[in-house]
């Protein structure tokens, strides 16, 4: 007979020998065991020492932790992320964490936050803010979801950036921010005409949808020295398109910070809305770099030979930056804040005057002097109780209630922890830290028992805040350098609405809804009638 083996039985065989005789593999398992437990043994000594030397630092140091919150009866803080759910649905998340505070104790400002498993620590004390933002900034940054999402949507720019390149993206902003043209009046007067045209006499209108096109086109006016065409009659269904790619992409953003996981999903839609964004950017800034490139500066101080009598931020940066790519993160960076911030504190601020016949009383018969002419930067300054309304708003809904960072290196807070508060708190590399300026500007110790009324008259006070008590567009490095930008073109639309229009009251009932994903804003709209 045929003694040959099979296929399948030869290479059973040569499989086995592989493997090695049975005594080899339990030789060879043995051996992967003794190499598993001496990893798991190395890893123990390495925490054990690292929580050896944490506890050091902390004891040497006088540091305690903080309150922690919410309680140890809420299994991973699962009521709590239900709760928080339930409160951004329903548009008083901010109101949400003013409780969170009061519930964690009497007089508690940072507290110990657990949710899903995960911890941060939460404060509204001025004193860890400042810390955090200028005292000891080199020990921050920004959380990396934030980081991702910038660099995906808009290939960059200074609200996505962190260190070095941070550094330069600011130093790239600054000159320009810093410059007087940049608050040009006349350049928004053109748009606030058209928003005029927009609004009809002693009708029904929704302020919170018109708000968004006066800021963009604003923004791209300013940017590249052509406007989206969001309300210009000539431009309006360009200007349409550009806008709902816009709010597209500023809704996703919204969702991968909040939920880094989000970006793991194909989403076409979102890249073809970057696609028309960008290259909307990239015409403008091809062009400034070429008629740059072909035109070179030789007197840099003459603003008037370079551009005409417009500023255009674009032509300022190109004479610093000629990669198209940064000058392009950096112009959607600024786009972002530009409109959406802007938008949202106007939104809020005709909401309240539109309920608040006091407040419109005392700012119309501040602009008497103007004789209805438009007013220029110079004069907008000098109206103080304007001014104060402004500030009040962004006291009392600042437009980013909340923000955080990441902490680079074992670092601490300088004060929290413990029964009273007062002890400093140790925060481990890689730990968040979460401040919500929201609550610290409802502050009754610092701000009065009327602490969440409206009131634009405590800014006449002799008492007023501190500079880290009050910090609408946060602090340190870090500060919003297009804040004046926002003021100004917030403050300016305002005199003009009044100005044309003398009736005012609100459409809608109920109290204001604080809605909150890139920036807080109006959750019902800002739905009134204006008339002649």
């Amino acid at each position: 007979m045929d003694s040959s083996k099979s296929p399948d039985s030869t290479s059973t065989i040569s499989f086995s020998s592989q493997l090695g005789s049975p005594l080899q593999q339990c030789i060879r398992a043995y051996w992967y065991l003794v190499l598993a437990l001496i990893v798991v043994a190395l890893k123990s000594l390495h925490n054990i020492h690292h929580e050896r030397k944490h506890n050091k630092l902390r004891s040497s140091n006088g540091c305690l932790p903080p309150p922690s919150f919410p309680s140890s009866s809420d299994i991973l803080g699962l009521c709590h992320a239900r709760d928080l759910i339930k409160a951004k649905k329903q548009h008083h998340l901010p109101s949400l964490w003013d409780e969170i505070y009061s519930q964690a104790g009497d007089n508690v400002h940072t507290i110990s936050h657990h949710v899903l498993g995960t911890q941060s620590y939460w404060t509204r004390d001025a004193a860890n803010i400042r810390a955090v933002l200028a005292v000891n900034f080199s020990d921050w940054e920004l959380p990396a979801a934030r980081v991702a999402a910038f660099l995906a949507c808009w290939g960059g720019g200074i609200f996505g950036a962190d260190g070095a390149d941070w550094q330069h993206s600011r130093a790239l902003l600054r000159p320009s921010f810093n410059n007087r043209q940049i608050s040009d009046t006349e350049m928004m007067e053109q748009h606030v005409q058209n928003l005029i045209a927009r609004i009809p006499d002693k009708e029904t209108v929704d302020l919170a949808e018109l708000f968004p096109f006066l800021t963009m086109d604003i923004a791209t006016d300013l940017l590249f020295g052509e406007t989206a065409g969001c309300l210009d009659p000539d431009k309006t269904a360009q200007g349409m398109k550009f806008t709902s790619c816009f709010n597209y992409i500023m809704t996703k953003m919204s969702l991968r910070v909040a939920l880094p996981v989000a970006a793991w999903i194909p989403d076409p839609k979102l890249e073809q809305c970057v696609k028309h964004i960008t290259d909307f950017t990239d015409f403008y800034v091809a062009r400034a770099l070429q008629i740059g490139s072909e035109k070179p500066i030789k007197d840099a101080s003459s603003e008037d030979e370079r551009r005409g009598s417009k500023y255009v931020f674009l032509d300022e940066l190109a004479q610093a930056e000629s990669n198209p790519q940064r000058l392009r993160g950096e112009l959607l960076s600024v786009m972002v804040a530009g409109r959406d911030t802007t938008a949202s504190l106007l939104s809020i601020m005709w909401w309240h005057l539109a309920r608040r016949p006091d407040i419109v009383g005392r700012i119309r018969r501040e602009l008497t002097p103007l004789k209805g002419q438009c007013p220029t930067a110079k004069e907008l300054k000098s109206l103080q109780y304007l001014g104060h309304f402004v500030n009040e708003v962004l006291r009392l809904y600042p437009i980013n209630p909340i923000n955080s960072r990441v902490a680079r290196r074992d670092t601490m807070l300088p004060r929290g922890g413990g029964a009273d508060g007062r002890s400093p708190i140790y925060i481990r590399r890689g730990e968040r830290f979460i401040f919500t300026s929201s609550a610290l500007h409802r502050r009754t110790d610092l701000y009065g028992e009327d602490a969440m009324q409206l009131r634009p008259e405590r800014w006449e006070e002799a008492a007023r805040p501190s500079t880290w008590e009050y910090i609408p567009f946060g602090g340190g490095p870090r500060i919003c350098i297009g804040q004046q930008l926002a003021i100004t073109e917030a403050a300016y639309t305002t005199v003009r609405l009044l100005q044309e229009f003398s009736h005012l009251e609100p459409r809608s009932d109920g109290p204001f809804q604080e809605a909150f994903a890139m920036a807080l804003h109006s959750g019902d709209g800002c739905k009134l009638s204006l008339g002649r």
